[in-house]
């Protein structure tokens, strides 16, 4: 599954929010870390402007040498812990950079923070998080620099995965995954759907005229077989489950629910499809992503292919 990660750094300690986290997926899975830093030329021209006296190659080589020295010590850090690490420093753009090298690299997981700090090498990510998100197929974890993590000594891995789920095979992409990290971390999955407004879905919380009780009642129902068909799919693959159907907005269901203890994930898929029993995955994910205060997987639409109620999925 995640068996080479990829970690960009950019100097700051937010930046460095991401390694408790890290630790514990590749200590149990025997991943790979693969530490990047990236020096952005246009950045350090624009630091530049106006002096005459700095020489913008010399500036992108001491640059260089920071990042070499800093990745050193990350790389100390995470082998003090039982960690195997490669270092990398390039120079480009922060987004094409990460994202080619992913490639390159074979990388399974790629795993961020989501805000940026300060200038030149020393704080590419934040809105270049997002241009990742949007242009990988590569899996991203990702973490705002504020959370505290659950593992501040690099110790295990999440007791309980929480895997948002609105009936689509799209979303259930989210499942191996999530049944995977259960597994080695002896944790629990939680599969969780709430509503979302504009969605047919919600009508029955909604009180749609269009629909009587006993409808809105029969969607509450097919929803409920749903989530038991899916969490006895689990449970047959050794998998502790368990499921919520929260009368909630789907994004503030999520949220409370990984906020119950400070050792939760979020599993999810970045798409998924309109219609009856489905929401918009897409801006449930963004506005996970931005307030929870736990990491986040979130599966591009590359994974998002196939039933694993039908029981014939894969992990990639």
């Amino acid at each position: 599954m995640f068996d080479r990660i990829l970690m960009p750094l950019d100097g700051s300690p937010e930046s460095e929010k991401i390694r408790s986290w890290v630790v514990g997926l590749a200590v149990e899975l025997e991943a790979v870390v693969d530490l990047l830093a990236v020096i952005d030329p246009t950045q350090l021209k624009s630091s530049a402007a106006g002096d005459q006296q700095v020489d913008p190659d010399g500036l992108t080589e001491e640059e260089s040498k920071f990042a070499r020295d800093y990745l050193r010590t990350q790389a100390d850090w995470l082998q003090e812990r039982g960690v195997t690490v490669a270092s990398h420093v390039a120079t480009g753009d922060p987004a094409e950079v990460i994202v080619e090298q992913a490639i390159q690299l074979d990388s399974r997981l790629i795993a961020m923070v989501t805000h940026r700090r300060s200038a030149v090498m020393r704080g590419i990510l934040g809105s270049v998080a997002d241009r990742v998100l949007h242009h990988t197929g590569v899996p991203i974890m990702m973490v705002r620099p504020g959370e505290v993590a659950g593992f501040e000594n690099g110790e295990g891995l999440p007791r309980t995965v929480v895997v948002p789920l609105d009936g689509s095979n799209f979303a259930e992409a989210a499942i191996p995954f999530a049944e995977a990290i259960s597994k080695h971390a002896g944790g629990e999955v939680i599969y969780i759907t709430g509503v979302a407004p504009n969605s047919s879905y919600a009508a029955y919380v909604m009180a749609d005229p269009a629909m009587t009780p006993a409808q809105r009642g029969g969607k509450r129902r097919e929803l409920d077989d749903y989530l038991e068909e899916v969490t006895e799919r689990s449970t047959s693959r050794g998998v502790k489950a368990s499921n919520l159907h929260a009368l909630r907005t789907a994004a503030d269901a999520i949220i409370d629910e990984v906020s119950k203890t400070s050792d939760r994930m979020i599993v999810m898929t970045s798409h998924g499809s309109s219609g009856i029993r489905r929401w918009l995955l897409g801006s449930v994910a963004d506005k996970v992503i931005r307030t929870s205060e736990h990491p986040v997987i979130v599966i591009p639409p590359e994974h998002q292919q196939v039933s694993y109620r039908r029981g014939n999925g894969r992990t990639h």
